[in-house]
C-alpha cells in the first residue's frame, strides 16, 4: 500500500533534443521510454466522452414496456493523438484533466516543425458562436 502512495506519472518533453516520454516515478527514479518527435508532424487533441455500462438494474420505460440498460457514468477525456511523417496516428495519452492536457501541448508548441490541433478548443469556440446566435 504504502509503495502505491509513492508512484507519481507524468510527462517530460525534451524541447532541445525534440523528445517526449511518459514515466512512473518511484522517489527520484523516473521509468519510461522516450518519443523521438523529429518525426512526428501532427499532434492532435481530441475531446472523448464515453458512457461506462454497469451491472445496475435496467431503466424501466414507462408506457413502451421495454427496458434500457443502466448506462452508468460519463468518463470525459482529452486524448492526445501524435502523427507521423507516414500517417501513422498513435494515441499518446489520455488526460482526464483540459488543464494538464494545455500544459503539454504548450510545452509541445516549443518545438518549431510541430502542427498542433486542438479540437477541443476549437469545439468551444464553435459553442460559443452558436450561443451568441
Amino acid at each position: 500500500g504504502i509503495i502505491l502512495l509513492l508512484i507519481k506519472t507524468g510527462i517530460d518533453i525534451d524541447t532541445e533534443n525534440k523528445k517526449m516520454r511518459k514515466y512512473k516515478s518511484i522517489a527520484f527514479l523516473k521509468l519510461g521510454q522516450w518519443i523521438d518527435l523529429k518525426k512526428i508532424v501532427l499532434i492532435e487533441l481530441k475531446y472523448n466522452s464515453n458512457s461506462v455500462s454497469t451491472a445496475g438494474p435496467p431503466i424501466p420505460t414507462f408506457g413502451v414496456g421495454a427496458t434500457f440498460p443502466n448506462p452508468g457514468p460519463t468518463i470525459k477525456t482529452f486524448d492526445l493523438f501524435f502523427h507521423d511523417d507516414v500517417g501513422e496516428e498513435t494515441l499518446i495519452n489520455q488526460f482526464l484533466k483540459i488543464s494538464r492536457a494545455n500544459k503539454t501541448l504548450k510545452a509541445l508548441s516549443q518545438i518549431s516543425h510541430l502542427k498542433i490541433v486542438n479540437h477541443f478548443d476549437a469545439m468551444l469556440q464553435e459553442s460559443k458562436k452558436d450561443r451568441r446566435r
